[in-house]
């Protein structure tokens, strides 16, 4: 009976390391497959092991006082920042309006040792969607 059993064990433990190394064998091709078609999409031909010239450049140092052109590129684009992140924020009539309306919908219940209030959702979602 035992020598069935460990018959059996041999055999089942023989399956799953095969299963294994298949496992194993379709994952290196996929990768190598992976590999070929990314290489040849890129146009690269070397390896991708310790190869720094694949990652693209974030960090552009200023340019040159000497570069008129460029140095007014980098203002204008900086402009445009500035003004978008300027029409992104409250000014201070909006900023007054959103207090009122944060004050008249606070709940007067403490809660534990905060003295302060909580505020309901609704009435603030109203007033941003119906500012737009």
């Amino acid at each position: 009976m035992t020598e069935i059993l460990k018959a059996k064990l041999r055999a089942s433990t023989a399956s799953i390391k095969t299963t294994v190394q298949n496992e194993n064998s379709k994952k290196m091709e996929n990768e190598l497959a992976f590999k070929n078609e990314y290489l040849s999409l890129t146009g690269k031909d070397g390896s991708l092991q310790g190869s720094y010239s694949i990652i693209p450049p974030f960090y552009k140092p200023l340019p040159k006082d000497e570069d008129v052109l460029q140095q007014k590129l980098r203002e204008e684009a900086r402009a445009n920042f500035l003004q978008r992140r300027s029409r992104q924020l409250l000014d201070n009539t909006e900023l007054k309006e959103l207090w009122v309306i944060l004050d008249t919908h606070s709940s007067t219940q403490p809660t534990g040792q905060d003295e302060q209030g909580d505020v309901g959702l609704q009435p603030v979602q109203d007033y941003f969607w119906t500012s737009e």
